[in-house]
């Protein structure tokens, strides 16, 4: 504040001179109406009237005001009275030209009318002559008389012509003329309603200032009566002024108070609502990692069982590889086996093909010992006989063998066909046990870049965790302290309503049932309870707390907005007579006073003492004029003994709005206004509640 004085300065440098001109004026005006005497003797009796500098200002004002009024309407009627003989003169001259135009109108319609007459006598006089002659004329005579008959002729066109120019011009001057005569009449028309709206316009001035005559008696005696009266409370007006003062600076001091409360909790509901949106904003972290690491866990799980299912596959795979290559080494086997058994028959046909190449070596040998010997012809026949048969025997076992050998060379190109789908089996098998290494090894990639994902995660939930703890303890030392200080402020607020001698239970009571219901709510979310989520119980119970002690004090509040802490006058006052039991201030008897009586000077503004609505606003027997104010919550208050009521029944009021003026109407021995403060219908001491808020600060 101190900073911004220069600039202010600096910027009002321009309107200085101007607001010295007004300070020389206004010097002007003080030392012009100063205070002012007035001694009225009559029948051995002095009375004073003083006049004050405001009212001779007043009254010079309504004076001037007056007499411009009244220089306005005479020069705005002589003005009017100049233009109305003006508007006659031009009528006139109007009136004098039409008369003229009326009279050229008739001498042409005259002229018209002796052209016309000539030009009938003149075609009788031709018709006559024409009659009268009966012969025949000579050729020049009717030559003469036709050129002179067109002569005329064109005479008559010509004067005909010259008549309807004229006839044509008369009558546009006709319309003319109508046009303003009647716009000539419609002037004359407005200029008598301006007359008159002029007369009646005086008679106003007339009347006004009448009115003004006797208003201006009227406040020079009410002046007067104010002088008196004012004269007589004089005496007392600067300690009343001094206890004035205290009280506002006390109230002044009660409302900083509060301003300072609202402020600090509304600094400390800001801190709150920022501890809850970190907070909120932690938990969501939270949320989002427990998300992530269930992910992570579940990525996790899906790589073992990818992790099982390929190491099953690939046991399945090696089972099926060994079966393969333990089928290749019997079918191996088998081959060698069958090689054998071709390389022993093959040795076994050599065989028998040598024994026949010898048989038939042997056959040869016994034909041509046959064909050398007869005799041993029978023994070579049964011998060859024999032989035949060793031979088809042989045959036999070589077709055998034969057989057996395409047998055996089926097989080995049945188990080289088998062998080299083994071959080809293995090498697929071999391709899908590479791909399975490859996949098994990526899964192992993957599964430890998924523990080291789950790991970070797992360090960033205990960091998300203990941060989370960290605010919850600060905001924990948050609603403690703002525990603390609502606390304070409801002690200190209560305090001050015990002091006033209302029932603060009851008063409490009420102000809730106006609360209707509890101000919970929202959807139905069921609470589960996970090892990884910190337990919040303690924190909510306090907030739980803290939000009973914040809806208190804002009831508080409002009871404190209502209760009448403040004097119903702004003047200063005395009090005359205090509450409970006193003698009667006209007969003189005990009685039960249930307000204070506060003396003040005559129409002072009496003022509510607190917010409300207006409930009685009337004459009150006893009580003169009264006005009831309901304040809620069963608090009410009573001005009575007013001059005069300025509010009506259900007029909301503001803290100190004007309900009426201090006056010494009904039972009352002089000018005050009695002040009364009800709970309930209940009257209670006013006075504590005027001391109650100066006792709270001195504590």
């Amino acid at each position: 504040m101190k900073k911004a004085e220069p600039a202010r300065l600096g910027d009002t440098r321009g309107t200085a001179p101007f607001s010295r001109v007004l300070q020389g004026i206004k010097a002007r005006f003080d030392r012009l109406f100063v205070h002012r005497e007035i001694l009225l003797r009559s029948s051995d009796r002095v009375r004073c009237l003083r006049l004050t500098p405001r009212f001779q200002k007043a009254a010079c004002l309504l004076l001037a005001i007056g007499a411009g009024w009244a220089a306005y309407a005479s020069v705005g009627f002589i003005e009017q009275r100049h233009q109305l003989a003006d508007r006659e003169h031009e009528i006139a001259r109007s009136q004098a030209a039409y008369g003229d135009l009326l009279a050229e109108v008739d001498r042409y319609q005259r002229h018209f009318a002796s052209i016309t007459r000539e030009l009938e006598a003149t075609q009788q006089r031709l018709l006559s002559q024409l009659a009268s002659e009966g012969v025949p004329e000579a050729a020049d005579q009717r030559a003469e008389r036709s050129d002179q008959t067109a002569e005329m002729k064109a005479r008559m066109v010509v004067a005909q012509d010259e008549l309807r120019g004229q006839l044509g011009a008369l009558e546009v001057d006709l319309k003319d003329v109508a046009r303003r005569n009647g716009s000539l009449k419609d002037r004359i028309h407005s200029l008598q309603s301006a007359l008159t709206a002029t007369e009646n316009q005086r008679a106003e001035v007339e009347e006004a200032h009448h009115r003004l005559g006797r208003m201006l008696s009227e406040t020079e005696m009410a002046l007067a009566h104010e002088r008196s009266e004012k004269a007589d409370m004089a005496s007392g007006m600067t300690d009343l002024k001094a206890q004035l003062a205290d009280w506002k600076k006390r109230y002044a001091a009660l409302s900083d108070a509060k301003d300072a409360v609202a402020q600090e909790r509304d600094l400390l509901e800001s801190d709150l609502a920022s501890e809850r949106a970190t907070s909120a904003s932690l938990d969501k972290q939270v949320s989002d990692l427990k998300v992530a690491l269930s992910d992570a866990r579940h990525g996790v799980k899906q790589a073992a069982t990818t992790r099982e299912e390929l190491t099953g596959k690939l046991g399945s795979v090696r089972g099926e590889l060994k079966q393969a290559l333990g089928a290749r080494e019997a079918l191996e086997q088998k081959l060698a086996a069958a090689a054998r058994q071709l390389s022993d028959s093959r040795s076994r046909i050599e065989a028998l093909e040598q024994r026949r190449e010898d048989l038939e070596k042997g056959s040869d040998r016994l034909a041509r010992a046959l064909r050398d010997s007869k005799s041993q012809n029978d023994a070579l026949v049964e011998r060859m006989a024999g032989l035949d048969q060793s031979l088809q025997l042989a045959s036999d076992q070589i077709a055998g063998l034969k057989k057996e050998r395409d047998g055996h060379l089926r097989q080995i190109a049945d188990l080289a066909g088998n062998l080299d789908g083994s071959r080809k089996k293995v090498a697929s098998l071999q391709g899908q046990l590479y791909g399975l290494t490859r996949t098994l090894d990526s899964a192992d990639r993957k599964t430890e870049a998924l523990a080291e994902q789950r790991d970070l995660l797992r360090a960033r939930l205990t960091q998300a965790h203990t941060d989370l703890a960290a605010q919850a303890e600060r905001h924990e030392a948050v609603i403690r302290r703002l525990s603390a200080r609502t606390t304070q402020s409801i002690d200190t607020m209560e305090e001050l309503l015990s002091l006033t001698g209302l029932n603060l239970d009851a008063v409490m009571d009420e102000a809730n049932s106006k609360v209707e219901g509890d101000g919970k709510g929202g959807p139905f979310l069921p609470y589960v309870d996970t090892p990884d989520q910190p337990h919040a119980g303690h924190p909510a119970v306090t907030l739980g707390d803290l939000n009973d002690k914040i809806r208190h004090w804002e009831v508080l509040q409002q009871v404190l907005a209502a209760t009448p802490f403040a004097a119903p006058l702004s003047t200063d006052f005395h009090i005359s007579s205090y509450f409970g039991k006193r003698k009667d201030p006209i007969n003189g008897r005990l009685s039960r006073h249930e307000g204070l009586d506060l003396v003040a000077a005559y129409r002072s503004p009496v003022l509510a003492t607190a917010p409300g609505v207006v409930s009685f606003a009337g004459w009150l027997s006893g009580y003169g004029r009264v006005v009831e104010v309901d304040h809620g919550f069963g608090i009410t208050t009573r001005y009575a003994h007013l001059r005069r009521i300025v509010v009506k029944v259900g007029e909301r009021l503001g803290f100190h709005q004007e309900v009426g003026q201090l006056g010494n109407s009904g039972r009352s021995t002089g000018a005050h206004v009695h002040y009364e403060v009800r709970y309930n219908d209940k009257p209670l001491n006013p006075l504590k509640f005027m001391k109650a808020a100066s006792h709270v600060l001195k504590g």
